[in-house]
């Protein structure tokens, strides 16, 4: 009797998103109370695969962090993004 192997092959890929011009600094948040990176609205959308109006409406239901600048405008906290992540909530 002739034995069959079998062989699982589990493949992991990870999106690698490029932005040039990019705006993102890091900054004082004062929720997280650290030092962490801050990307634009447009850079959050981006990251997350939703449109503008769905990072404004989780910042409005205060599950974002946020800054305001004067040049730049709001600046969202990454780790309150990655946490938040309105992609898994279907918007």
């Amino acid at each position: 009797m002739k034995k069959i192997r079998r062989t699982t092959v589990t493949i992991q890929t990870d999106r690698l998103l490029v932005m040039s011009g990019s705006r993102s600094r890091y900054s004082f948040c004062a929720v997280c109370g650290d030092e962490v990176r801050m990307v634009t609205i447009a850079e959050a959308a981006a990251l997350t695969g939703v449109n503008s109006s769905a990072i404004f409406h989780e910042i409005e239901a205060g599950r974002l962090h946020f800054i305001e600048e004067t040049v730049v405008g709001l600046l969202v906290c990454c780790n309150s993004l990655n946490e938040s992540n309105p992609t898994r909530k279907g918007q």
